[in-house]
C-alpha cells in the first residue's frame, strides 16, 4: 500500500488502484520530536506501481526532510522489487550551520514463499552520502531484513532485524491478532533495552485507521496515528 514508501518500496508492487496515507508519531509527547508523513501511490500488477512520499521530522530550529519517488513491480508471481529515489535535507536552523541536502536511493525486495510466509529486504542510502565535512559525517545507511508468518487466518507474527552502518542491530518483533472483521489487536517489542508497543487497527470499506503507543521505561510514551485510504 502507500505506506510502502516509508518501509519497503517493493510492497507497492502487489497493489491495485490508488492509495493515500498519512501518519504522525510524536516521540515521548514532544512536538519538537514529531514525525509527519504523507504518501500516495498508484499501480497494478502488470505494469507496476509508482508512489510519492513526503516525511518531515523536527521543528524550525532542527528538522529533517525526505521527499521520495518510488517504482515497484512484480518480478515473478512470488517476488517483487522496487527502487526509491530520495531527496534528503537536514536543516540546522541558523546561518552558521545552515543546511545540507543530497540525493540517494533505497532498494527493496519481497518474496512470498507461500500465502502464509513472506520474506523482505531493504537497504537505504547504500552510497553513504556525506552530511558534513567535519568528522566525515554521513547520512545513515540502514539495512533491514525480516519475515512475516501467518499460522492461521487470525494471527500474524513478524520479525525484523535493522542495522545501521554506524549503529547497533535493532531486533523487532510483533504479533497481530484479528479479533473480528474490522478490528485488529497488535503488540510488539524492539531494541535493547526492550521497548514495548501496543496498538489497535480498524479496517473499514475504504479506510484503515491505526493507533498505537510505544513505551520507553526511561523516556516515556510515544503515540502513533495513521490513516490509509483505498480510493
Amino acid at each position: 500500500d502507500a505506506f510502502s514508501m516509508f518501509n519497503n518500496v517493493a510492497g507497492m508492487a502487489w497493489q491495485q488502484g490508488f492509495r493515500a496515507g498519512l501518519y504522525n508519531e510524536t516521540r515521548y509527547g514532544l512536538k519538537e520530536l514529531s514525525t509527519n508523513g504523507l504518501s500516495v501511490s498508484y499501480g497494478n500488477t502488470k505494469s507496476g506501481s509508482v508512489g510519492l512520499g513526503i516525511k518531515y521530522f523536527g521543528y524550525n530550529q532542527y528538522n529533517e526532510q525526505d521527499i521520495s519517488f518510488g517504482y515497484a513491480r512484480l518480478l515473478s508471481t512470488k517476488i517483487s522489487g522496487g527502487i526509491q529515489f530520495h531527496f534528503l535535507k537536514t536543516n540546522f536552523g541558523d546561518a552558521y550551520y545552515g543546511d545540507k541536502s543530497t540525493l540517494t536511493v533505497s532498494l527493496g525486495m519481497q518474496y512470498k514463499v507461500t500465502e502464509k510466509l513472506q520474506f523482505a529486504f531493504n537497504i537505504f542510502n547504500p552510497t553513504r552520502n556525506q552530511l558534513a565535512n567535519y568528522n566525515n559525517e554521513r547520512f545513515p545507511t540502514i539495512v533491514k531484513a525480516g519475515f512475516c508468518w501467518k499460522p492461521n487466518e487470525k494471527v500474524m507474527l513478524c520479525v525484523e532485524d535493522e542495522k545501521s552502518v554506524q549503529g547497533k542491530n535493532i531486533v523487532k518483533g510483533g504479533i497481530e491478532y484479528h479479533i473480528t472483521k474490522p478490528l485488529y489487536l497488535r503488540t510488539g517489542i524492539a531494541g535493547t533495552p526492550a521497548n514495548g508497543s501496543f496498538g489497535l487497527g480498524l479496517e473499514l470499506k475504504k479506510f484503515k485507521i491505526d493507533i498505537a503507543a510505544n513505551y520507553d521505561p526511561v523516556l516515556g510514551v510515544t503515540p502513533h496515528f495513521s490513516l490509509l485510504a483505498n480510493l
